[in-house]
């Protein structure tokens, strides 16, 4: 029988469903596990166009409120019109929350947590926990943030528990920041979706409409130049040299509330495309947003994953990956490299300005390829290690203790 906690409110940006994104996906799965274990839990998250106020998903209970980003900038970013925004956005929550019936237990996640603690400035009986979903250069950034930093400072006090997914980095965390109660908390996948054994290479390539004999390269991120697209672009033309066979597939969308003018974005990354590959544009190619039941199929009809972001937490790409028994190519930041130790997976150190080498990454690319036919029954020891430390089953216990904690049971 699972322990009676105070209903449970995940306070986000997005959700999956209709949202696809690596936070949407987390908080999905936190949500799922503890209604899968009879827990009461309630999903609180903006409404954007297309989405209805109130659904049921899963067994989770979504409530959406109207929000203007663009008034969430001007407020959080440019001070302009704070007071304004802070009411309307608290007194929207707060009766979603009585509708709900307090006290609750509000679980916010990435900068929401701005909102968490104008909730328990309203009512010091909610138990809130923040999980930020950010590297520490990320967190530092925020918290030393001229206005968005008076913001945040103010919310990290109000805040009960930190749960967060890099343990070994709280000592770096506390160079910049008062020292708070961190608990450990993780990712997970469904292990059941995303299993090999379910997959074929050929009949995924062939359901996705994918050249059936090539080499496949597959990028699982969004378009933002942070997720070291541009610098992959430039790695290209040498993996070509060695596989002429080679497409690259770049997943995600043009997400508005993620990343500025990302049709820009898009522009310059096609520019790179006809710079550095004039005779090959049509080897990379990309895929828009995907489905995340589609995931798997991506994954078994690739060769090669790979990610060279500037800046991650731990990204639910590499989780997936893993089980799914892929190689990748991924660089040395955020929890990646405690992630991949000891397992096949090949890290890429990043310069002073993050950024990796796009020479360093296509020998890593092509060193990759060169083994994956002796590769394939080390392989199985990265699924094994996402069984082992990062199934719903610990992610579920991790969750229960940090509620269990802050409502004293």
């Amino acid at each position: 029988m699972a322990i009676k906690f105070p209903p449970i409110v995940m306070l986000t940006t997005g959700f999956y469903p209709p949202d696809i994104g690596g936070l949407e996906v987390v908080v999905h799965n936190y949500a799922r596990i503890l209604a899968e274990n009879g827990h009461e839990v309630y999903v609180i998250t903006p409404k954007k166009e297309g989405s209805v106020p109130k659904e049921i998903i899963d067994g989770i209970h979504i409530y959406r409120f109207p929000l203007d980003f663009g008034e969430a900038e001007r407020a959080l970013f440019q001070n302009l019109q704070v007071q304004e925004f802070k009411t309307k956005t608290t007194c929207d929550i707060m009766e979603i929350l009585d509708e709900i019936g307090r006290p609750v237990i509000v679980h916010a996640h990435a900068e929401v947590i701005i909102a968490g603690g104008w909730l328990k400035e309203q009512d010091d009986r909610l138990k809130l926990v923040y999980s930020p979903h950010g590297s520490p250069g990320i967190l530092k950034e925020l918290y030393q943030a001229k206005i968005f930093g008076l913001f945040y400072r103010k919310a990290l006090a109000n805040t009960d528990l930190i749960a967060y997914q890099l343990m070994d980095e709280i000592a770096i965390l506390n160079e910049f920041m008062e020292t708070y109660n961190f608990r450990e908390l993780i990712n997970f996948i469904d292990p059941e979706l995303f299993n090999p054994s379910n997959y074929e290479k050929l009949s995924s390539r062939q359901i996705l409409k994918l050249p059936k004999n090539s080499t496949i390269i597959f990028s699982p991120t969004r378009i933002d130049e942070v997720k070291g697209l541009n610098e992959l672009i430039q790695a290209l033309p040498r993996v070509l040299e060695r596989y002429p066979d080679s497409y690259l597939y770049i997943a995600g969308s043009l997400t508005e509330g993620y990343i500025i003018n990302p049709i820009l974005i898009k522009q310059r990354l096609l520019r790179n495309v006809r710079k550095y590959l004039p005779e090959f544009t049509d080897r990379v190619r990309f895929t828009g947003a995907i489905d995340y039941h589609d995931m798997p199929k991506w994954y078994s009809a690739s060769d090669l994953i790979i990610l060279l972001t500037h800046d991650e937490c731990l990204p639910m790409c590499v989780l997936e990956s893993m089980a799914m028994e892929k190689p990748i190519v991924i660089t040395n930041v955020g929890g990646i490299p405690s992630l991949l130790e000891n397992t096949p997976g090949r890290i890429i150190d990043i310069s002073s300005n993050n950024k990796a080498s796009p020479i360093e990454a296509a020998k890593a690319i092509i060193e990759e390829l060169d083994k994956l036919k002796d590769q394939i029954g080390s392989l199985q020891t990265l699924r094994e290690k996402i069984l082992n430390s990062y199934s719903p089953k610990i992610g579920y216990l991790k969750l229960k203790a940090i509620y269990s904690e802050l409502c004293g049971l």
